[in-house]
Order: structure tokens, then C-alpha cells, then sequence
């Protein structure tokens, strides 16, 4: 009984408000003003006050009714739009590269793709776990027909286990992750996306795309070492953790000091890399001919004048021993005898 007085009084209060409301005057215009401004072509708060919409701003007949958008159309945002360009297909996903670093673009500049490069080799000489990094532009995506689990599957079955990479430049919350068939029987598919969410992490810290790269290759080494520790029994105490990180940061220094050396070198192997691929190629057609022609060398034996007997050329019982100088020399570069003819009596 309560109840319904409580809401009997809040309803009729509520009454009260909306009547006061209904009866307080409304602003009103000066007539002089108003006047002035009708005749300029604008009154402000015309439509507020009851003038009515203006006779240049027409009420659209069918309103545009503008939705959030779905999730298809930030997908459709948010996609690619350039493919990789075909002519770059063959050398990113015909066969197990050579090299462990793969930007057929050339898309990383020169001294930056020889530190990557030499920190994935020494990463590769210190670990039996071997990184392949596939670099893409942001905006590029891979084609339909080409799937990660069967390029490591029919590139990286036999060899070195292997862990494939597909980074995007300045965007590398897009990286991909796969693994060489060998691996997911030793390391989760847990533990795989944990390596790769932390590399993500730790490269976005980063502002300038180069720097994104060291750092996504860096993290990703460490988390390999771990691993490894994983593979072996190691517990992951905190001593551990820190020896493989001094581990691969020892690693990282060791690189940047080869691909310093290397960039210091560089211009002068460049520089001697013509002449002496002409110099060799000069040697190796010398020496190609030279066993060529003692391939086909002929050798002719001299032939010797038999003295005759008895009025014939030839008579039985009559023979000649021919001996030369020496065994190494051809026959037709001897022209004396050494021994005399034997004759028999």
C-alpha cells in the first residue's frame, strides 16, 4: 500500500514539472531586430523559435540514414590491397632459400639487410633451430594459392628444423609464424604463438621500421633459446632468462660487428669483382684448352732403316732394339738411338 502512494505522488510531481515547463514564455525576438535580420536574409534561431524552416535549406524528402559500420566493411578497411607482384613469387616461394634473409624486393636497404643477414647466419651457426624472415611491404598481401603450412612442408621437410617468418614492414602486428614439419611434435603450437606475440610486442615499441625488424629478429631469437631450454629439461629460472638474454645480445653485438666490417670491405670487393671474374674466366679457358690439347694429342714413333741381309729387307733371325734417352719425353722429339743394333750370327 506504500508502494502505490510513493508512486502516485512521484507521478503526479512529474505532472507538475512538465506543466510548469509548458506554461514558461518563450524567448521573443525584438521587433526592430527582427525586422533588420529578415531583411539581411538570416535569422538566427528561426526554426528554435517557431519561424520555420528557411526558404534555401529545404528539408531533404528522404533522410540519409547513415548505420554504424560491420564488421565487414572494417575487415574491408583494414585488408590489403596490393599482392605481391608476381614476377617476385618464384624466388620467395619456389624453394628452401639459400640465404636467411628472403627480400627478393630489395625492399630493406642495403646496410640494413647485410645486419639482418648476418645476425640470422650467426644465429644459425649458435642454434640447431634455423630462422628464415620473409620480408613484405605493409600494404602487400600473399597470394591465395600459396599456403605457409605447405611451403614448410614441402621446402623444409628434411634439413635443419625451421621457423618461417612472413614480416611486413611497418606493420608487424601482420607477422605469420610457421614451423618446418618437424617441430610441432617438440614445441606447442602455445608456445610458438607466445614467441610470436612477444616479437610483435617488442618491435612496435619501436617507431622506425628498421628498428622494428632488429627488434622483432632480436626477441625472436631469445624466445628460441628458450625453446631450446624447453627441448633440453632446462627449468626457466630467472638465472636462465638472463644467460640467454646476455647470450643473445652477445649474438646481436657480434653481428653488427660483421656488418660493419662487411659495409667497410664492401665497395672494394665490388670495385675488384669484375676484373677478377675476367681474370678467371681467362685462366679457366687457358687451362681448358691446355687439357684439351693433350687430350688430343697423337704420338708418331721415327721410324729406323734396317740395314739388309743377304739382298733382302727382311731375313729370319734378324732384329733391332730401339731405346730412347728417356721414358718421359714423346718418341718424335728423339731422333738418336742409344743402343746399337744386336745382330745374331
Amino acid at each position: 500500500m506504500k508502494r502505490v502512494l510513493w508512486l502516485a505522488v512521484a507521478a503526479s510531481l512529474v505532472t507538475l514539472h512538465v506543466a510548469a515547463r509548458n506554461t514558461a514564455p518563450l524567448p521573443t525576438w525584438n521587433e526592430a531586430e527582427r525586422q533588420t535580420m529578415e531583411k539581411s536574409g538570416w535569422l538566427a534561431g528561426g526554426q528554435i523559435l517557431g519561424s520555420g524552416a528557411l526558404p534555401d535549406s529545404p528539408t531533404p524528402a528522404h533522410p540519409l540514414d547513415l548505420g554504424a559500420p560491420t564488421a565487414a566493411d572494417l575487415a574491408a578497411d583494414q585488408a590489403p590491397a596490393t599482392p605481391v607482384p608476381e614476377q617476385f613469387l618464384t624466388a620467395y616461394f619456389d624453394a628452401r632459400p639459400e640465404s636467411f634473409l628472403i627480400d627478393p624486393q630489395g625492399l630493406l636497404d642495403p646496410h640494413c639487410a647485410d645486419g639482418q643477414r648476418a645476425f640470422l647466419t650467426a644465429h644459425a651457426a649458435d642454434s640447431p633451430i634455423d630462422l628464415f624472415v620473409y620480408v613484405f611491404a605493409k600494404e602487400q598481401e600473399i597470394p591465395g594459392e600459396v599456403r605457409g603450412e605447405e611451403l614448410a612442408e614441402r621446402c623444409f621437410a628434411t634439413g635443419r628444423p625451421a621457423m618461417l617468418v612472413y614480416y611486413f614492414l611497418a606493420a608487424p602486428q601482420r607477422a605469420m609464424l610457421y614451423v618446418s614439419p618437424s617441430l610441432p611434435e617438440l614445441i606447442s603450437p602455445i608456445e610458438q604463438r607466445r614467441a610470436l606475440q612477444s616479437a610483435i610486442t617488442q618491435a612496435t615499441e619501436k617507431s622506425a621500421q628498421t628498428e622494428q625488424l632488429q627488434a622483432f629478429t632480436a626477441e625472436m631469437a631469445r624466445r628460441i633459446y628458450r625453446m631450446e631450454q624447453l627441448l633440453h629439461g632446462i627449468s626457466g629460472d630467472a638465472d636462465e632468462a638472463k644467460a640467454a638474454q646476455t647470450r643473445a645480445a652477445k649474438l646481436a653485438k657480434k653481428s653488427s660487428s660483421m656488418a660493419e666490417r662487411w659495409a667497410r670491405w664492401r665497395p672494394l670487393v665490388e670495385q675488384l669483382a669484375i676484373p677478377g671474374l675476367l681474370l678467371g674466366g681467362m685462366l679457366a679457358v687457358l687451362l681448358g684448352i691446355i687439357v684439351w690439347r693433350r687430350w688430343r694429342a697423337i704420338y708418331r714413333f721415327p721410324e729406323f732403316a734396317v740395314e739388309p741381309r743377304l739382298g733382302g729387307e727382311h731375313a729370319a733371325g734378324v732384329g733391332a732394339v730401339i731405346s730412347f734417352a728417356s721414358a718421359d719425353l714423346p718418341p718424335a722429339s728423339q731422333r738418336n738411338q742409344v743402343a746399337e743394333f744386336l745382330r745374331r750370327a
